[in-house]
C-alpha cells in the first residue's frame, strides 16, 4: 500500500484558497480604480466637449440659444465624450446674465460594482466647464 505524500494533499488547496482571495481581491481593486479612473476622465471630457461645443456652435450668445442643455447638438457633444459609463450623467448648462460665458455641468453617479457590500456607498462624481464668448 503506497501512502501519499504524507498528509500534504490538503496543504495545496489552503495554500490557494489563502493566496487567491488576495489575488482576487488585488484583481477587483485594481479593476474598480481603473473603472473610477475612466469615469472621471469621460465626465471632465464631456463637460468641456459640451462647453465648447456651446461656444463654437455659431449660435449668437442671446436669450440662451448657444448654452441649453436641452439643445441635441451639446447633447451629443457631451454623449460623445462619455460612452461607456452607466448610468448616464446629467447635464446642465448655465449662463450669465451678460451672455458672456457657458457652463456646461456633467454630473455621474458612480456605483461600484462591489456595491452588494454596505460599506460601498454610490457617490456623484462631477465636473463643470465653462467657456467664454468672444
Amino acid at each position: 500500500m503506497s501512502r501519499r505524500a504524507g498528509g500534504r494533499v490538503g496543504q495545496t488547496a489552503v495554500e490557494f484558497a489563502l493566496i487567491g482571495t488576495i489575488l482576487l481581491a488585488l484583481f477587483f481593486g485594481v479593476f474598480e480604480v481603473g473603472r473610477f479612473a475612466f469615469g472621471a476622465s469621460a465626465v471632465s471630457n464631456g463637460a468641456r466637449e459640451g462647453a465648447r461645443w456651446s461656444v463654437a456652435s455659431g449660435n449668437v450668445p442671446a436669450a440662451g440659444t448657444a448654452c441649453d442643455a436641452t439643445l441635441t447638438g451639446l447633447k451629443a457633444a457631451v454623449y460623445a465624450q462619455i460612452q461607456g459609463i452607466t448610468p448616464v450623467p446629467t447635464i446642465t448648462a448655465a449662463e450669465d446674465a451678460g451672455q458672456t460665458w457657458c457652463a456646461v455641468t456633467v454630473t455621474w453617479s458612480y456605483r461600484p460594482w462591489v456595491g452588494g457590500l454596505s460599506f460601498f456607498k454610490p457617490f456623484s462624481l462631477s465636473s463643470t466647464s465653462r467657456e467664454y464668448y468672444n
